[in-house]
Protein backbone atom coordinates (compact mmCIF):
# COMPACT_ATOMS: atom_id res chain seq x y z
CA UNK A 1 0.00 0.00 0.00
CA UNK A 2 2.82 2.47 0.90
CA UNK A 3 4.55 1.05 -2.59
CA UNK A 4 1.44 2.34 -4.69
CA UNK A 5 1.26 5.83 -2.59
CA UNK A 6 4.95 6.02 -3.39
CA UNK A 7 4.41 5.21 -6.80
CA UNK A 8 1.29 8.06 -7.55
CA UNK A 9 3.04 10.54 -5.65
CA UNK A 10 6.31 10.47 -7.67
CA UNK A 11 4.00 10.50 -10.86
CA UNK A 12 2.54 12.97 -10.07
CA UNK A 13 5.85 14.70 -9.50
CA UNK A 14 6.95 14.06 -12.64
CA UNK A 15 3.71 14.67 -14.07
CA UNK A 16 3.77 18.39 -12.34
CA UNK A 17 7.50 18.79 -13.74
CA UNK A 18 6.81 18.13 -17.19
CA UNK A 19 3.96 20.55 -17.45
CA UNK A 20 5.56 22.91 -15.79
CA UNK A 21 8.44 22.25 -18.20
CA UNK A 22 6.29 22.35 -21.10
CA UNK A 23 4.94 25.29 -19.75
CA UNK A 24 7.82 27.28 -19.53
CA UNK A 25 8.95 26.49 -23.04
CA UNK A 26 5.69 27.60 -24.03
CA UNK A 27 6.34 31.09 -22.21
CA UNK A 28 9.95 31.52 -23.43
CA UNK A 29 8.88 31.10 -27.69
CA UNK A 30 6.13 33.88 -27.07
CA UNK A 31 8.68 36.08 -25.57
CA UNK A 32 11.42 35.41 -28.01
CA UNK A 33 8.88 35.80 -30.90
CA UNK A 34 7.55 38.95 -29.72
CA UNK A 35 10.69 40.19 -29.21
CA UNK A 36 12.11 39.43 -32.78
CA UNK A 37 9.28 41.36 -34.36
CA UNK A 38 8.83 44.08 -31.90
CA UNK A 39 9.87 47.63 -33.57
CA UNK A 40 9.09 49.77 -30.59
CA UNK A 41 11.14 48.22 -28.52
CA UNK A 42 14.19 50.61 -27.52
CA UNK A 43 16.97 50.54 -29.93
CA UNK A 44 20.19 48.43 -28.12
CA UNK A 45 23.10 50.82 -27.07
CA UNK A 46 25.42 50.92 -28.72
CA UNK A 47 28.19 49.44 -27.57
CA UNK A 48 32.31 50.22 -28.36
CA UNK A 49 33.62 47.77 -30.52
CA UNK A 50 36.82 46.32 -29.53
CA UNK A 51 38.31 46.71 -33.01
CA UNK A 52 36.71 50.38 -33.41
CA UNK A 53 39.39 53.08 -32.12
CA UNK A 54 38.66 55.08 -29.29
CA UNK A 55 39.62 58.18 -31.18
CA UNK A 56 36.30 58.06 -33.49
CA UNK A 57 34.45 59.46 -30.24
CA UNK A 58 35.64 62.66 -31.19
CA UNK A 59 34.81 62.52 -35.59
CA UNK A 60 31.49 64.62 -35.85
CA UNK A 61 28.23 62.20 -35.84
CA UNK A 62 26.59 61.29 -39.30
CA UNK A 63 23.03 60.07 -38.86
CA UNK A 64 22.41 56.78 -41.10
CA UNK A 65 18.67 56.75 -41.05
CA UNK A 66 17.15 53.14 -42.10
CA UNK A 67 13.47 51.99 -43.20
CA UNK A 68 12.00 49.21 -40.52
CA UNK A 69 11.75 46.45 -43.28
CA UNK A 70 13.42 44.66 -40.08
CA UNK A 71 12.71 44.60 -36.35
CA UNK A 72 15.59 46.83 -34.13
CA UNK A 73 17.70 44.34 -33.02
CA UNK A 74 17.85 41.94 -36.06
CA UNK A 75 19.01 45.53 -38.14
CA UNK A 76 21.04 46.46 -35.41
CA UNK A 77 22.93 43.03 -35.50
CA UNK A 78 23.23 43.06 -39.10
CA UNK A 79 23.79 47.18 -39.69
CA UNK A 80 26.16 48.39 -36.99
CA UNK A 81 28.75 46.02 -37.93
CA UNK A 82 28.84 48.49 -41.25
CA UNK A 83 28.59 51.96 -39.13
CA UNK A 84 31.61 50.46 -37.09
CA UNK A 85 33.47 50.03 -40.76
CA UNK A 86 32.28 53.17 -41.97
CA UNK A 87 33.77 55.03 -38.49
CA UNK A 88 36.69 53.56 -38.77
CA UNK A 89 37.18 54.53 -42.31
CA UNK A 90 36.23 57.86 -42.76
CA UNK A 91 36.65 60.99 -40.76
CA UNK A 92 33.34 60.57 -39.48
CA UNK A 93 30.99 58.83 -36.58
CA UNK A 94 28.33 56.75 -38.08
CA UNK A 95 25.04 56.00 -36.12
CA UNK A 96 21.92 54.48 -36.79
CA UNK A 97 18.54 56.47 -36.59
CA UNK A 98 15.83 54.18 -36.71
CA UNK A 99 11.84 54.64 -37.93
CA UNK A 100 8.54 52.79 -37.17
CA UNK A 101 7.70 53.00 -41.14
CA UNK A 102 9.25 53.56 -44.39
CA UNK A 103 7.92 56.90 -45.11
CA UNK A 104 9.38 58.25 -41.40
CA UNK A 105 12.61 57.49 -42.64
CA UNK A 106 12.23 59.65 -46.12
CA UNK A 107 10.60 62.09 -43.50
CA UNK A 108 13.99 62.12 -41.35
CA UNK A 109 16.08 62.26 -44.37
CA UNK A 110 14.58 65.35 -45.89
CA UNK A 111 14.02 67.03 -42.54
CA UNK A 112 18.04 66.89 -42.07
CA UNK A 113 17.41 64.54 -38.59
CA UNK A 114 19.77 62.11 -40.80
CA UNK A 115 22.57 62.67 -43.86
CA UNK A 116 22.21 59.44 -45.49
CA UNK A 117 19.81 56.62 -45.48
CA UNK A 118 18.74 52.78 -46.28
CA UNK A 119 15.59 52.72 -48.33
CA UNK A 120 13.54 50.36 -50.10
CA UNK A 121 13.55 50.38 -54.14
CA UNK A 122 9.35 50.96 -53.86
CA UNK A 123 9.75 53.98 -51.10
CA UNK A 124 12.33 55.58 -52.88
CA UNK A 125 10.82 55.96 -56.33
CA UNK A 126 7.03 57.16 -54.87
CA UNK A 127 9.62 59.85 -53.26
CA UNK A 128 11.87 60.91 -55.29
CA UNK A 129 10.61 63.25 -57.22
CA UNK A 130 8.36 65.49 -54.36
CA UNK A 131 11.69 65.22 -51.59
CA UNK A 132 14.20 65.67 -54.40
CA UNK A 133 16.38 62.75 -52.82
CA UNK A 134 18.87 60.56 -54.93
CA UNK A 135 20.68 56.95 -54.82
CA UNK A 136 24.07 57.43 -54.46
CA UNK A 137 24.75 53.20 -54.09
CA UNK A 138 22.79 49.73 -54.20
CA UNK A 139 24.07 46.32 -53.15
CA UNK A 140 25.23 43.56 -54.95
CA UNK A 141 23.62 40.08 -54.95
CA UNK A 142 25.35 36.80 -54.38
CA UNK A 143 26.34 36.51 -58.40
CA UNK A 144 27.83 39.79 -57.89
CA UNK A 145 24.66 41.70 -59.80
CA UNK A 146 22.74 44.83 -58.20
CA UNK A 147 19.50 43.37 -58.15
CA UNK A 148 17.03 41.19 -55.33
CA UNK A 149 13.54 39.49 -56.18
CA UNK A 150 10.70 39.91 -54.59
CA UNK A 151 9.35 36.17 -53.90
CA UNK A 152 6.17 34.02 -52.70
CA UNK A 153 6.32 31.57 -50.31
CA UNK A 154 4.50 29.16 -48.27
CA UNK A 155 5.00 26.38 -46.17
CA UNK A 156 6.90 23.15 -47.46
CA UNK A 157 4.17 20.80 -46.78
CA UNK A 158 1.55 23.11 -48.38
CA UNK A 159 -0.35 21.90 -51.06
CA UNK A 160 -0.21 24.94 -52.88
CA UNK A 161 2.15 24.33 -55.75
CA UNK A 162 1.30 27.12 -58.31
CA UNK A 163 -0.68 31.13 -58.47
CA UNK A 164 -3.44 28.89 -59.97
CA UNK A 165 -3.96 27.48 -56.76
CA UNK A 166 -4.14 30.77 -54.67
CA UNK A 167 -7.84 31.07 -54.50
CA UNK A 168 -9.39 31.54 -51.15
CA UNK A 169 -5.99 31.49 -49.46
CA UNK A 170 -4.94 33.64 -46.78
CA UNK A 171 -2.04 36.11 -48.12
CA UNK A 172 0.46 37.70 -45.59
CA UNK A 173 2.42 40.75 -46.99
CA UNK A 174 5.11 43.15 -45.59
CA UNK A 175 4.59 46.78 -45.55
CA UNK A 176 2.51 48.76 -48.32
CA UNK A 177 5.75 50.73 -48.47
CA UNK A 178 7.89 48.17 -50.04
CA UNK A 179 8.20 46.72 -53.77
CA UNK A 180 7.92 42.88 -51.95
CA UNK A 181 4.29 44.54 -50.56
CA UNK A 182 3.23 45.49 -53.88
CA UNK A 183 4.79 43.32 -56.58
CA UNK A 184 1.57 40.49 -56.56
CA UNK A 185 -1.24 42.17 -55.70
CA UNK A 186 -0.36 45.37 -58.15
CA UNK A 187 1.26 43.68 -60.87
CA UNK A 188 1.89 39.84 -60.64
CA UNK A 189 -1.87 39.26 -60.32
CA UNK A 190 -2.95 41.40 -63.38
CA UNK A 191 -0.64 39.68 -65.78
CA UNK A 192 -2.43 36.71 -64.92
CA UNK A 193 -5.86 38.05 -64.65
CA UNK A 194 -6.16 37.31 -60.94
CA UNK A 195 -8.08 39.67 -58.79
CA UNK A 196 -7.01 40.70 -55.00
CA UNK A 197 -10.66 39.64 -54.29
CA UNK A 198 -10.24 35.79 -55.26
CA UNK A 199 -8.01 35.63 -52.28
CA UNK A 200 -10.00 34.96 -48.98
CA UNK A 201 -8.18 37.87 -46.95
CA UNK A 202 -4.66 40.11 -47.45
CA UNK A 203 -3.22 41.64 -44.89
CA UNK A 204 0.26 43.88 -44.54
CA UNK A 205 2.96 43.06 -41.51
CA UNK A 206 5.55 45.60 -40.90
CA UNK A 207 8.57 43.52 -40.77
CA UNK A 208 9.95 40.64 -43.52
CA UNK A 209 9.90 38.59 -41.06
CA UNK A 210 7.27 38.21 -39.51
CA UNK A 211 5.41 37.18 -42.98
CA UNK A 212 7.92 34.27 -42.54
CA UNK A 213 6.76 33.57 -39.13
CA UNK A 214 2.59 34.41 -39.87
CA UNK A 215 3.21 31.79 -42.44
CA UNK A 216 5.10 28.49 -40.11
CA UNK A 217 2.46 29.52 -37.67
CA UNK A 218 -0.37 28.19 -40.09
CA UNK A 219 -1.94 31.93 -39.84
CA UNK A 220 -1.76 32.52 -43.38
CA UNK A 221 -1.33 30.05 -46.50
CA UNK A 222 1.25 32.22 -48.46
CA UNK A 223 3.13 35.19 -48.55
CA UNK A 224 5.95 37.79 -50.23
CA UNK A 225 8.98 38.51 -48.60
CA UNK A 226 12.50 40.02 -50.56
CA UNK A 227 14.77 36.72 -51.61
CA UNK A 228 17.33 36.91 -49.16
CA UNK A 229 15.23 36.43 -46.24
CA UNK A 230 13.41 33.57 -47.59
CA UNK A 231 16.61 31.97 -48.21
CA UNK A 232 17.41 32.30 -44.29
CA UNK A 233 14.46 29.97 -43.79
CA UNK A 234 15.20 27.27 -46.56
CA UNK A 235 16.02 24.82 -44.46
CA UNK A 236 12.97 25.53 -41.81
CA UNK A 237 10.08 25.21 -43.42
CA UNK A 238 9.39 27.56 -46.23
CA UNK A 239 9.10 26.57 -49.87
CA UNK A 240 9.38 29.21 -52.82
CA UNK A 241 6.76 29.05 -55.67
CA UNK A 242 7.29 32.35 -57.54
CA UNK A 243 9.98 35.38 -58.04
CA UNK A 244 9.62 38.75 -58.82
CA UNK A 245 11.44 40.38 -61.98
CA UNK A 246 14.54 41.17 -61.26
CA UNK A 247 14.93 44.55 -59.15
CA UNK A 248 17.71 47.03 -58.70
CA UNK A 249 19.11 46.84 -55.19
CA UNK A 250 17.64 48.75 -52.17
CA UNK A 251 19.78 51.92 -52.56
CA UNK A 252 21.69 54.06 -50.04
CA UNK A 253 19.98 57.70 -50.49
CA UNK A 254 21.15 61.08 -49.70
CA UNK A 255 19.19 64.46 -49.91
CA UNK A 256 19.90 67.62 -51.43
CA UNK A 257 21.28 69.17 -48.10
CA UNK A 258 23.79 66.10 -47.52
CA UNK A 259 26.99 67.40 -47.67
CA UNK A 260 29.11 66.08 -50.57
CA UNK A 261 32.14 65.27 -48.49
CA UNK A 262 30.22 63.02 -46.76
CA UNK A 263 28.38 61.13 -49.39
CA UNK A 264 31.99 60.87 -51.07
CA UNK A 265 33.24 59.83 -47.89
CA UNK A 266 30.70 56.37 -48.20
CA UNK A 267 30.67 55.69 -51.91
CA UNK A 268 34.74 55.32 -51.34
CA UNK A 269 34.68 53.82 -48.53
CA UNK A 270 32.10 50.88 -49.41
CA UNK A 271 33.25 50.80 -52.98
CA UNK A 272 36.48 49.86 -51.80
CA UNK A 273 34.83 46.73 -50.07
CA UNK A 274 35.27 43.50 -52.52
CA UNK A 275 34.57 40.25 -51.44
CA UNK A 276 36.82 38.48 -53.58
CA UNK A 277 40.01 39.53 -50.90
CA UNK A 278 39.64 37.30 -47.82
CA UNK A 279 40.43 40.34 -45.73
CA UNK A 280 37.39 41.64 -46.85
CA UNK A 281 35.15 38.65 -46.81
CA UNK A 282 36.45 38.13 -42.81
CA UNK A 283 35.31 41.91 -42.27
CA UNK A 284 31.22 41.31 -43.93
CA UNK A 285 30.56 38.35 -42.24
CA UNK A 286 28.71 39.63 -39.82
CA UNK A 287 26.79 42.27 -41.82
CA UNK A 288 23.35 42.08 -43.11
CA UNK A 289 23.46 39.85 -45.65
CA UNK A 290 21.94 42.69 -48.10
CA UNK A 291 25.39 44.44 -48.05
CA UNK A 292 27.32 40.68 -47.55
CA UNK A 293 27.93 41.36 -51.54
CA UNK A 294 29.37 44.48 -51.31
CA UNK A 295 28.45 47.56 -52.95
CA UNK A 296 28.07 49.47 -56.96
CA UNK A 297 27.24 52.98 -57.78
CA UNK A 298 23.43 53.60 -58.13
CA UNK A 299 21.75 56.08 -60.52
CA UNK A 300 18.12 57.41 -60.63
CA UNK A 301 18.07 55.81 -64.28
CA UNK A 302 18.69 52.34 -62.42
CA UNK A 303 15.06 52.74 -61.06
CA UNK A 304 13.07 53.94 -63.96
CA UNK A 305 11.91 51.04 -65.68
CA UNK A 306 10.37 49.69 -62.42
CA UNK A 307 8.78 53.24 -62.10
CA UNK A 308 7.54 52.98 -65.57
CA UNK A 309 6.22 49.26 -65.04
CA UNK A 310 4.62 50.35 -61.99
CA UNK A 311 2.74 53.13 -63.35
CA UNK A 312 1.34 51.42 -66.36
CA UNK A 313 -0.08 48.60 -63.84
CA UNK A 314 -1.44 51.70 -61.92
CA UNK A 315 -3.21 52.82 -64.94
CA UNK A 316 -4.69 49.16 -65.48
CA UNK A 317 -5.94 49.01 -62.13
CA UNK A 318 -7.67 52.34 -62.19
Amino acid sequence: MINKILNIELKSKILFATLFLIAGVIISSMFLYRYAIDIERPFPETKQNNNVSQNNDYKPIVYFGVVSRFSANIIYNGYQPLMDYLTENTPYRFELKLSNSYRETVKQLVNNEVSVAFLGSFIYLQSREKYKIFPILKPLNENGKPYFHSVLITKNNSLINSLSDLKNKKLALPSKQSFSGNWLPLYKMSTLNFNIEDLDSVHHFAHHHTVIHQILRNNFDVGVVKDRVAREYKNNGIRILDYSMPIPGSPIVISANTEKEIAEAIIKTLLNVNIKKEKNRELIKNWDKEFSYGFVRASESDYDKIEEILVEVGKANE
